[in-house]
């Protein structure tokens, strides 16, 4: 009789296990570009910051271009796209590079301060949502 529990027992583990590790509520495939000063931003990451929940990132390509996977709900957005070194340039020889002129400003970089939001809704297919950091 003991040997019949021991298969019982494995198998209620199981299926109570089974609903355990969902990836949680759906998600929406959202894409889009990131434009500053009228030009596509070239590198950097896009942060998706909900009002609770775990934040949503992705990479900026080359051409502007973005594309994550978040849940439905309201954002604060920011785009962190530091400067870029100049071709060559050595911190150790030759100091702190000069300022990037096309470098995105810090503002937009926390999402406080950003200014920028987005509405994902649970409707629909893929969202595309462009930003102009102004």
């Amino acid at each position: 009789m003991i040997a019949c529990r021991w298969p019982v027992s494995s198998l209620l583990i199981a299926v109570a296990l089974s609903g355990c590790g969902a990836d949680g509520p759906p998600k929406i495939r959202v894409h889009g570009v990131v434009t500053h000063q009228d030009q596509p931003v070239d590198h950097g990451i896009i942060l998706f910051v909900p009002a609770s929940g775990e934040t949503v990132r992705g990479p900026v390509a080359a051409d502007g271009g973005y594309e994550v996977q978040a849940p439905a709900g309201e954002y604060r957005v920011a785009v962190s796209a530091p400067g870029k070194y100049p071709e060559g340039w050595d911190d150790l020889k030759d100091g702190p590079p000069p300022p990037d002129p096309d470098a995105v400003p810090d503002v937009f970089a926390r999402p406080a301060t950003s200014g920028l939001t987005a509405s994902i809704r649970p409707e629909g297919g893929p969202l595309e949502l462009n930003f102009e950091l102004k």
